[in-house]
This record gives C-alpha cells, sequence and structure tokens, in this order.
C-alpha cells in the first residue's frame, strides 16, 4: 500500500514538475486552459492509479478469503 501511494505522488510530481517547467520556458505563451487541461490529466492519473489500488486490494482480499475458506 505504502508504494502505491509513493508511486501516485510519483505521478504527480513528475507531471507538476513538467508543467513548471512549460511555464517557467515559456510564461506568456503557456495559457491557463493548457495548465488545466494538464492539470485535469494529472488528477485522471492519480484517480486511475487509485483505482487500480483498490483492485488490487480486493484481489489479495478475496484470494486470502478463499485461502482460508480452503483451509477450514
Amino acid at each position: 500500500l505504502k508504494k502505491m501511494i509513493q508511486r501516485i505522488v510519483g505521478v504527480i510530481d513528475e507531471s507538476v514538475d513538467s508543467i513548471n517547467e512549460s511555464i517557467s520556458q515559456d510564461r506568456h505563451m503557456y495559457s491557463f486552459v493548457e495548465y488545466q487541461r494538464e492539470a485535469s490529466a494529472i488528477v485522471e492519473r492519480a484517480r486511475q492509479e487509485l483505482k487500480d489500488l483498490q483492485e488490487s486490494r480486493f484481489s489479495t482480499e478475496e484470494q486470502a478469503f478463499k485461502e482460508a475458506i480452503q483451509r477450514g
């Protein structure tokens, strides 16, 4: 779980760094709409990471439950 959260934070940090670099390179040309579009993409990637985390966690819990039943 900790590694998955670190991965999500890493993705967000990477994306924010990329946006900041783009803004500093061409501050006048970088419109709010482009910034908003990139920010939305970051949020969507984080949501997908969380969804994947929830699905893998459910799968692990389900597998543990099945194994417990088999052991009796």
